[in-house]
């Protein structure tokens, strides 16, 4: 083992963060994805294995370390054990990881009958198990969709590949990159004369041309506007997590939502609270809520705010008129509580969110870390899961299906949702993980879902990143973090679809298993006639 190739590959997983938000150094991903196809192209299996893995729980100790602060400030753990805690999650997923490296450190190490480790197999093979890694662990154990790659092409020239394969599609790119340069950087300029090499010359002038025809396809209007926009109002109010959920500070909380509202309804179209913005159960706060149907009509604007709601709704009923009525099984308090979205005012319908956040708002494998999870007291950690077909809601004249949260990392849940939305919405609560990167990762990932969707995205948090997006993911106006304060804009209805929305996403995973199923079995073959 090369200690040299361990500090590459422990860099490799630094690079990639530094190459995503907060820090948009965009350039380090490729040579983060250079230094990983340099330590582990020549490596043995058994060692190209272990090299994914440092690279691995680098990049999650870098990049999602701020579970710990839920873990310890919200969780009320024990720093020692916080920390312990948070080293466990980050090397879980390290090793999922690695194991979705399997099919390049098996076939292309330096084993018998593989000559040749810069050629264009293996490079196509470590982009195309790349890009495995990252689809298999947005799905996995419920999936964790986050420090792909192409996020740190969100501003940069790959942007623009983003509407046809989306951020997958990216990344893709991003590893046949780095892979390519390692390469030439193996072979020196003198050996890509010799007749072997021209296939590696090949993949580069291609590679190339991906870069260069990245940002003409940004230009391209994929979407069309309608003849119509909105003034959108974005409440943040900034209230302290410790506070929230505490009952005798209800009252405050909802007089401060109001009062900071109050300016808004005579200009504002819509008006948005975010996550949980009303600590208590809708039906519980019927009068509450009532009020605010009325005032936000008077003014013919619409409400939308998160809300826990128990039970379910007749999602053909305006929101409105169910207000201080019994959800179906709430009656006997029985019932599932939801994280949900309710429209108000000039707008209708309940959503309730569909993908919910691992030991935050439920165990997995209950029965098995429930026990040890019980000394974890996040508040929200047994919610229902809402159905995976769900109406849109109702603002005005214009539809929307909201993602809460965690929801607007998942790229397919995005594109389905957009599939019905005039824009995009999403409210959140990242004050769960402070003043850590998390937040600002987080908003970077909700950018990426505005382009890849051609829709203009309107995000509501409780401390921030509060935004407007447009439908080419750039931040038209953005709120800072831990401050009180009301986010104005306007947003564009947009119609058709992006090939991404269209159907993209199905084609990723597809073309990704065939192309591994394809280079895997070519390498057989070339084994087998040196044997």
């Amino acid at each position: 083992m090369s200690y040299a190739k361990v500090f590459y590959a422990v860099l490799a997983g630094v690079f990639v963060t530094l190459s995503l938000a907060p820090f948009h150094v965009w350039p380090l991903a490729l040579l983060a994805t250079a230094l990983l196809f340099h330590v582990t192209s020549k490596a043995g299996a058994k060692q190209a294995f272990f090299y994914c893995f440092l690279f691995s729980l680098a990049l999650f100790i870098s990049g999602a370390s701020w579970v710990y602060v839920s873990i310890h400030e919200f969780g009320y753990i024990a720093m020692p054990l916080a920390i312990l805690l948070t080293l466990l999650f980050c090397v879980c997923l390290a090793l999922i990881n690695a194991l979705a490296w399997l099919p390049f450190t098996l076939f292309c190490g330096a084993q018998p009958g593989v000559k040749d480790n810069e050629s264009s197999h293996a490079i196509v093979l470590f982009a195309a198990t790349g890009l495995f890694s990252e689809w298999l662990r947005g799905w996995i154990f419920s999936g964790f969709p986050w420090l792909y790659l192409g996020y740190s092409q969100t501003g940069g020239p790959l942007a623009g590949w983003a509407p046809i394969g989306g951020v997958y599609i990216a990344s893709l790119l991003v590893y046949l990159t780095g892979a390519v340069l390692a390469s030439l950087f193996h072979v020196r300029l003198k050996g890509l004369r010799s007749r072997a090499k021209r296939p590696l010359l090949l993949a580069a002038v291609l590679t190339a041309c991906c870069w260069v025809v990245g940002p003409l396809l940004l230009a391209i209007e994929w979407v069309k506007p309608k003849q119509s926009s909105k003034n959108v109002s974005l409440v943040q109010a900034n209230i302290s997590q410790h506070d929230k959920w505490r009952p005798e500070m209800l009252a405050n909380t909802l007089a401060l939502y109001n009062e900071m509202s109050a300016e808004e309804w005579p200009q504002s179209d819509l008006v948005v609270w975010p996550e949980a913005a009303v600590p208590r159960e809708y039906h519980a706060s019927a009068n509450f809520f009532s009020r605010m149907h009325t005032l936000a009509a008077s003014y013919s604007s619409t409400l939308v705010t998160g809300v826990p709601f128990r039970g379910a709704t007749d999602s053909n009923s305006p929101v409105s008129n169910a207000a201080g009525a019994q959800a179906p099984g709430s009656e006997q308090g029985t019932a599932q509580v939801h994280n949900s979205v309710v429209a108000l005012g000039n707008g209708q319908g309940v959503y309730h969110k569909q993908k919910l956040v691992p030991f935050g708002e439920y165990i997995p494998l209950e029965s098995m870390l429930g026990p040890v999870m019980q000394m974890i007291t996040l508040p929200l950690s047994s919610m229902g899961r809402g159905d995976k077909n769900q109406p849109a809601l109702q603002v005005q004249d214009w539809h929307t299906l909201p993602l809460v949260c965690y929801e607007i990392v998942y790229p397919s849940l995005a594109a389905k949702a957009a599939r019905q939305s005039d824009f995009l919405l999403t409210l959140s609560n990242d004050a769960w993980f402070g003043r850590s990167i998390g937040p600002l990762q987080h908003l970077q990932m909700a950018q990426m879902r505005a382009l890849e969707n051609g829709r203009d995205l309107v995000r509501s948090t409780g401390s921030g990143v509060s935004a407007i997006i447009d439908h080419k993911g750039k931040t038209k106006t953005a709120s800072k973090m831990f401050r009180a304060e009301t986010l104005r804009g306007e947003i564009v209805s947009r119609q058709g679809q992006t090939p991404w929305t269209a159907g993209g996403y199905w084609l990723i995973p597809l073309l990704n298993l065939l192309l591994l199923g394809a280079i895997v079995a070519g390498r057989l073959r070339a084994q087998k006639r040196n044997e």
